[in-house]
This record gives structure tokens, C-alpha cells and sequence, in this order.
């Protein structure tokens, strides 16, 4: 028997223990939710954002606020001013645009 031969009878040999064992165990093994019915899924309630000042001060957590940044507060931010126009976009024009062929 040569060393190919002797590979290839433990690779069969190995592969005949794992499908042994699969049909032993997993094959026949009842499934946990065969027995139990369906339950209904309970939907999640809507994640709805919290200001910093509203939470308790004991349930705070801890805030490293970077350097220059603040928290912010609960006034609404500064409407525009009705009326106000922004000043036009004015874009150079090039004198003359080169291509390939010029």
C-alpha cells in the first residue's frame, strides 16, 4: 500500500466518522422551535431624542466635551431674516480653454 492509498483510506475513513456522527446527532435532534409557537414580534418603541438637561443629573453620564464644542441648549436656533437674499455666485470665466485639437 503505497502512502497515497494510505491518505486517501483515513481521508474516507474521516469523512465516514463525521457523516456518522452528523446522522447520529444532528439529523435526528427535535428542533427548539418545533415544540414552541410563534410569537407575535413586539415592536420597538421609537427612539426619540433626549436633551442633555432634561435627563435626571444622577443619570447623567459622563460627557468629555472636546475643546471649543458645547452642549447644546433647548432655544430654538435663529430663524433667517425674511426677504434676505444671498449674494449671487459670480464664477470667472477663462479667456480661453485648450484642448487637443486647438
Amino acid at each position: 500500500m503505497t502512502t497515497t492509498d494510505l491518505r486517501l483510506s483515513l481521508i474516507a475513513l474521516l469523512a465516514s466518522v463525521y457523516v456518522s456522527a452528523w446522522w447520529a446527532f444532528g439529523a435526528h435532534a427535535p428542533s427548539p422551535t418545533a415544540s414552541l409557537p410563534p410569537e407575535a414580534p413586539t415592536p420597538e418603541p421609537p427612539q426619540v431624542p433626549t436633551w442633555y438637561p432634561d435627563v435626571p443629573p444622577a443619570a447623567r453620564p459622563a460627557v468629555q466635551v472636546p475643546a471649543g464644542w458645547r452642549i447644546a441648549e433647548r432655544t430654538p436656533a435663529p430663524t433667517s431674516q425674511v426677504g434676505a437674499r444671498p449674494a449671487p455666485i459670480v464664477r470667472a470665466r477663462p479667456g480661453r480653454i485648450r484642448t487637443r485639437s486647438s
